[in-house]
C-alpha cells in the first residue's frame, strides 16, 4: 500500500509551515482486517492534514456519495492529522472531503472534473493489476 503522508507542520494548502500544539495524544493505529472483502478489492488509505477540523468524512462514488458512509479518524501525534481506510474494486472514482459539514476538493487530488454543483470532484484510479499499492 503506497501512502501519502503530510507531516503536521505542513500545511494541506502548500502554504508555510504551521505550528501547532494540541491535546491529541497518539492513537494506535487499528490493525486492518486480514483480508480484503473479497479478492478484487484494493486496499486504500488516504492520509490527510485538515488542521481545524472537528470531523472529516470522504464523500464519492464508492460509497453513494454518503459522507457518513466513511468516517475520517484523527491519528498520530498533533493536531490536524486524519487518515481512512477503503477497500475498492478497480475502476474509475470520483471523490471530495466533507470537513465539519463543507464539501472541500482534495488538496492533494492530481486530477479533477467538474461536478453538477459548480464543484469539482477529485478524480483516482484503481488498477486491477495494483497490488494493494495504492493511494491516492
Amino acid at each position: 500500500m503506497a501512502l501519502l503522508r503530510l507531516t503536521p507542520n505542513t500545511t494541506a494548502t502548500g502554504s508555510a509551515p504551521r505550528s501547532s500544539t494540541c491535546g491529541v495524544k497518539e492513537q494506535k493505529d487499528r490493525p486492518l482486517p486480514d483480508a480484503a472483502p473479497d479478492t478484487e478489492s484494493t486496499h486504500v488509505r488516504f492520509y490527510r492534514f485538515f488542521p481545524d477540523a472537528k470531523e472529516v468524512s470522504i464523500a464519492g462514488s464508492f460509497n453513494g456519495w454518503q459522507p457518513a458512509a466513511s468516517p475520517v479518524e484523527r491519528f498520530g501525534i498533533g493536531c490536524g492529522q486524519w487518515k481512512v481506510d477503503l477497500y475498492l474494486k478497480p475502476g474509475r472514482y470520483e471523490y471530495r472531503f466533507v470537513v465539519d459539514g463543507n464539501w472541500t476538493d482534495d488538496p492533494f487530488a492530481r486530477t479533477f472534473v467538474p461536478n453538477p454543483f459548480g464543484a469539482r470532484n477529485a478524480v483516482f484510479v484503481v488498477s486491477a493489476g495494483d497490488n494493494a499499492e495504492n493511494s491516492p
